[in-house]
C-alpha cells in the first residue's frame, strides 16, 4: 500500500471526497437551497445578482437588447424557473415570448412563490427586480413605479418586487403587444431593400443591417410569431443587393442565384447573414467599402457630361422651336462638304450609340426607320456615326476622311458602351426639333 500511494496512487477515503465534491456551473447554482444574506458569500451573490445589466439606463426603444442582457443574468443565476410561465400545460419562456402571455397569467405564476411561500425563487424574484430597477432610465422608471401594485407583494410585512411582474411592467411601455405589431414587423421584414436603401443606412453598414433583422425576429417570437425562413432569406438578399457597395451587391446576388439554382447546402439565415458580415469586414478593413471601381468612376463622369450637356442645350433647344418649319428647311439646304457636326440633347443620346459588331444597322424607333450613317459627327465626343432616317447611300454629307474618322466607328466606343446603361430608355420626344434627313 505504501508503495501505491508512494507511487502517486489516490488513497480511496481522498477519492470519496473528490467524487462528493458537487459540480456546479456557476455558485448560484451550485444549490437551490435559500441563501444566508448575512454572510460574506451570501451578500457576494445578491450584489452579482441584483448589479446593472451590461444595457444600463435603458430607455425603452430597443427592448431586445435588454431582454438579451437579462437572458444571460439568469442562465447565470437561476432565474429560468421563475422566468418559465406554464399556462395550460404550455410553457413560455418571458424574455423570448413575452408578447403571448398577458399580467393576469404572471401574476398567478408569481403567486406560486411569492404567496405564503418563502425559498430561493422568492429570493431570486427580488433580486431580479433590483437588477431591472438599476438597468433602466429616469424617465421609463418613473412610468414603471407609478403603478407599483402591477408588480409589489408584502411579504413579511415588507412591500417588495416580483422581477417576472416587474418586467412585464416595463415592456408594457416599449410595445403593444398585439397581432397589429406582427403584422407591422412583417412588414417590416418584406421591405429590407427600402430600409438598406433609407437615409440612416447610407453607409452600408451591414452588421448595424444585421442587428435590425434579428431585432424583428425577435420582436416576432416574443409575441409568439414566427416568419417563413425561405421568405425571410429572400427579402434579406434582396436588402443586401440594395447595398451602397456594387461588389457587396453583385456577390450577395451570386449568392441568392447559387441558393435558388444550384442547391447551394450554404443556405440558413444565419450561414448568409455570416458570410455577408465577413465580406463587409473584410472591404471595410482593406478600405474599400463603397469605394467605386475605375468602370464606375467612368459613368459618374459621363454622367456629369450628359447633364452638363442638357443645361447648355436647353436654351438652343427653345431657339430651335421659334425657327419653325421654314428655318428647317433652309438647314437642310445647306449641306456640308466636312460631314455635318451635331450636338445633341439627353432624349436624343440613343442616336449617338453605334451598333455593335454583327449587329443590323437598321432599326426601329417609335415606329421610325432609321439607318447607322457614319457620315456625321457630334461635336461633343467627337466620334463620327448616327441613326439617321436616310440611308447611308442617300447622305449628302462628304464622308469624314480615313484620319479624322474615329477608329471605334462601326462598333460601340467605350464612352458609348458604359452610357448605354444611362441613356437606353431616354424619351425620343423631341424628334421633331432636329430634323437628320
Amino acid at each position: 500500500m505504501a508503495a501505491q500511494v508512494a507511487a502517486g496512487a489516490v488513497p480511496p477515503a481522498a477519492a470519496a471526497a473528490v467524487a462528493a465534491l458537487p459540480f456546479a456551473l456557476t455558485p448560484a447554482l451550485a444549490d437551490d437551497a435559500v441563501l444566508d444574506y448575512t454572510t460574506s458569500e451570501g451578500k457576494k451573490l445578491w450584489k452579482e445578482a441584483s448589479d446593472q445589466l451590461p444595457i444600463g439606463e435603458f430607455d425603452g426603444l430597443n427592448p431586445h437588447t435588454l431582454l438579451r442582457d437579462l437572458d444571460q443574468r439568469a442562465k447565470t443565476q437561476g432565474w429560468q424557473n421563475i422566468l418559465t410561465v406554464t399556462v395550460n400545460t404550455t410553457q413560455y419562456y418571458l424574455p423570448r415570448q413575452y408578447g403571448a402571455l398577458t399580467m393576469a397569467q404572471v401574476r398567478a405564476h408569481s403567486n406560486t412563490y411569492m404567496v405564503g411561500v418563502q425559498d430561493r425563487r422568492t429570493q431570486n424574484s427580488l433580486a431580479m427586480s433590483e437588477c431591472l430597477y438599476k438597468s433602466i432610465d429616469k424617465v421609463l422608471r418613473m412610468k414603471v413605479t407609478n403603478v407599483a401594485e402591477n408588480y409589489e407583494y408584502v411579504i413579511n410585512g415588507h412591500r417588495v418586487s416580483d422581477g417576472p411582474l416587474f418586467l412585464m411592467a416595463i415592456l408594457s411601455h416599449c410595445a403593444f403587444k398585439t397581432q397589429s405589431t406582427a403584422t407591422n414587423v412583417r412588414i417590416q421584414l418584406t421591405r429590407l431593400h427600402e430600409y438598406m436603401q433609407s437615409e440612416i443606412m447610407k453607409s452600408g453598414d451591414i452588421i448595424s443591417f444585421n442587428t435590425y433583422v434579428n431585432d424583428r425576429r425577435s420582436q416576432l417570437a416574443s409575441l409568439n410569431q414566427t416568419m417563413d425562413d425561405n421568405d425571410l432569406l429572400i427579402h434579406l438578399i434582396d436588402g443586401y443587393k440594395a447595398s451602397p457597395d456594387m461588389a457587396f451587391a453583385t456577390f450577395m446576388a451570386q449568392k441568392q442565384e447559387r441558393i435558388m439554382y444550384f442547391n447551394d447546402p450554404d443556405n440558413t439565415i444565419e450561414s448568409v447573414m455570416q458570410l455577408a458580415e465577413q465580406f463587409y469586414t473584410d472591404r471595410v478593413n482593406k478600405g474599400t467599402w463603397t469605394k467605386p471601381s475605375s468602370d464606375q468612376e467612368k459613368i459618374v463622369v459621363l454622367e456629369g457630361q450628359i447633364r452638363s450637356m442638357s443645361s447648355k442645350n436647353k436654351k438652343g433647344s427653345k431657339d430651335k422651336k421659334k425657327k419653325g418649319k421654314q428655318g428647317k428647311k433652309n438647314n437642310k439646304d445647306k449641306g456640308s462638304t466636312e460631314g455635318k457636326n451635331f450636338s445633341y440633347e439627353p432624349s436624343q443620346a440613343w442616336k449617338w450609340v453605334p451598333p455593335a459588331a454583327g449587329e443590323p444597322k437598321t432599326k426601329k424607333t417609335n415606329d421610325v426607320q432609321y439607318y447607322w450613317c457614319p457620315n456625321h459627327q457630334n461635336k461633343q465626343t467627337k466620334t463620327w456615326g448616327m441613326w439617321s432616317r436616310h440611308k447611308l447611300a442617300d447622305c449628302k454629307a462628304t464622308p469624314p476622311s480615313p484620319n479624322s474618322r474615329s477608329q471605334n466607328n462601326d462598333s460601340h466606343p467605350r464612352n458609348f458602351h458604359a452610357l448605354n446603361t444611362i441613356i437606353e430608355h431616354a424619351h425620343d420626344e423631341h424628334d421633331d426639333e432636329y430634323d437628320y434627313n
